[in-house]
């Protein structure tokens, strides 16, 4: 898994670290977004997941790449089922 674990997280509380461990296992590495943009409808997958801003990177098939947050990851990943 592409884990970014950087020192910067600025906090040694190991309870804090483990919820946003936790958090970035919703969704690993490999899980499937689907996202509405004005020119149709792309499929992504989270390539990264950065647990220190609880932030997954998602890089869709038409090669865009953006970070999300994760009410946006609950949102887009549930997307994955609609064909609409």
């Amino acid at each position: 898994t592409k884990l970014d674990e950087s020192s910067s997280c600025g906090s040694s509380d190991e309870e804090t670290l483990s919820a946003v461990h936790s958090r970035a296992h919703l969704f690993p590495v490999d899980t499937g977004v689907r996202r509405k943009f004005d020119s149709g409808w792309f499929d992504g997958k989270v390539v990264q997941i950065h647990t220190c801003d609880k932030l997954w990177t998602v890089k869709y098939t038409d090669g865009d790449v953006e970070d999300l947050n994760e009410s946006q990851m609950i949102i887009f990943s549930s997307q994955i089922y609609n064909t609409k």
